[in-house]
């Protein structure tokens, strides 16, 4: 399959950012993210189309992202240093791609490795916070890749940017309303490191030979799982939880197969926006996901238990941050919680931890650009660390879909766990 970039240029607001727009002051909570971009592909599809036709999709592509700008300003803008954003319109980048297959070589089975053609790869260390790359098939399909800056934008964020866009595309101008009100509950440090250390001693280990693979959780084997983790004291586990209860035993178990480890412990990220006091509304701009710190005891395996692990972090993050807190007690929790992180970090060979990411509960499959909704969404680049899991939604909504990502010596015995093969299958076809 060959994927050939035929145009590339800059978009930028259809109308100048006015000047007291031109700062954009970051949130503590954007300083602590890591500068990594995060991409995603939608695929669409669509009836064969002439030179014509692929023209005018991407013309009306090209437009609709420029008028989207105007309220996405900061994306249109270079990152100064670890508290501003220079909103100067310099713009984003756009690539359009000819692809010489059908869209059903993709979807027949799906492979990361491919998926990542169709997403553009930055080549500035300060260059462009969002990258868009429209890929067009033989038999019509498309494919969206879009890149973007994980310092300005979490999942949420990420989500409702492509949303508006597709508003935008198809006419509803008034649909796009954004809150920037992080900085201002969350504010900035100017003395804060803007990266996370990683022993450099330690680089080598953990980039390694990684392998991921695709397993999905279709509707009806989420719900038994469901089932499978209630008990008295575990009720109504959610579809996110019941998955992710499953993967992070499973994980746990295969690595304690190939070496001995007391316990295991879970990096879960969740959204504050709902959970604040008062809440914030969906459509707020900027990092505003919280890490939880999650430990499963030695020998557990019951899922209950895992999914019990899963809600007392929930519960103690609504404790921690559904109360009115001043703005030295929001710092206070928030650096507490982040030298945590690094601690564990700097501590890799005394503790197995892993990363469980949820793009779940999102509304990416309903972004209809004028063509219909998208027949699947997926991550589109691999992860360079091991013990990373990403999840989501299947089409329908009621399934879920989980990129693992594992060495080579893990992936050999999680994918041989007999629970995980009962709910799970291996890399099934978009088509079916």
């Amino acid at each position: 399959m060959k994927v050939e970039i035929i145009a590339r240029e800059t978009i930028k607001p259809s109308s100048p950012t006015p000047n007291h727009h031109r700062s954009f002051k970051l949130s503590l909570l954007d300083q602590l993210a890591a500068s990594i971009h995060t991409a995603l592909v939608l695929f669409y599809r669509r009836d064969e189309g002439g030179c014509e036709e692929v023209s005018e999709t991407s013309r009306c592509l090209k437009e609709s992202l420029s008028q989207t700008l105007t309220h996405f300003y900061p994306f249109a803008g270079r990152v100064k240093d670890h508290v501003w954003v220079d909103c100067n319109d310099d713009g984003v980048e756009y690539l359009e791609a000819r692809v010489d297959s059908p869209l059903s070589d993709v979807l027949g089975q799906p492979e990361l490795e491919t998926i990542e053609h169709f997403v553009p790869i930055p080549t500035e260390v300060k260059g462009p916070l969002l990258l868009v790359q429209a890929n067009f098939f033989l038999c019509g399909g498309i494919a969206l890749g879009v890149r973007i800056s994980h310092k300005l934008a979490d999942a949420a964020t990420f989500t409702t940017l492509i949303t508006g866009w597709a508003n935008i595309a198809r006419g509803f101008h008034d649909a796009v309303s954004l809150d920037f009100s992080a900085a201002t509950l969350f504010p900035p440090r100017d003395d804060l490191v803007p990266v996370h250390p990683i022993a450099l001693d330690k680089l080598d280990r953990i980039i390694q030979n990684c392998i991921t693979r695709r397993y999905v959780f279709d509707g009806s084997k989420v719900a038994a799982l469901k089932s499978k983790s209630t008990n008295k004291s575990v009720t109504q586990p959610s579809r996110v939880e019941a998955v992710t209860a499953l993967l992070w035993s499973v994980i746990a178990a295969s690595k304690s197969r190939l070496a001995s480890q007391r316990s295991s412990s879970l990096i879960w990220a969740a959204n504050l926006r709902p959970r604040l006091m008062p809440p914030l509304p969906e459509q707020s701009f900027g990092n505003l996901a919280f890490p939880m710190l999650l430990q499963a005891n030695e020998g557990e395996t019951d899922l209950s238990c895992f999914v019990c692990h899963l809600k007392r972090g929930i519960a103690e993050l609504r404790d921690n941050f559904g109360k009115t807190l001043d703005e030295e007690e929001k710092l206070s929790l928030i650096l507490d919680h982040d030298m945590k992180i690094r601690d564990w970090m700097h501590n890799m060979d005394d503790l197995i931890f892993y990363i469980i990411t949820s793009w779940c509960k999102f509304p990416l499959h309903e972004a209809d650009f004028g063509w219909g909704k998208p027949i699947w969404v997926s991550i589109g680049n691999r992860c360079l660390f091991p013990n990373i899991v990403t999840l989501v939604d299947t089409s329908d909504g009621n399934g879920i879909e989980a990129w693992v990502t594992l060495t080579e010596e893990h992936m050999a015995v999680f994918e041989t766990d007999q629970e995980l093969l009962t709910f799970g299958s291996l890399n099934p076809s978009v088509l079916n």
